[in-house]
């Protein structure tokens, strides 16, 4: 499942308190992982 600009979004605002700038969005939306590497999907990161 991709990444959509929504959940992009909701990550940013959830650790960084801001919403995602240009650059980190085009790399999220633009990249061929589904999901960051370090995001195992139940809230933890590692």
């Amino acid at each position: 499942m991709a990444l959509t600009a929504i959940d992009i979004q909701k990550v940013y605002l959830a650790f960084f308190s801001r919403s995602a700038d240009v650059s980190g969005m085009n790399y999220w939306l633009n990249s061929e992982a589904d999901t960051p590497r370090s995001w195992r999907g139940d809230g933890v990161w590692f």
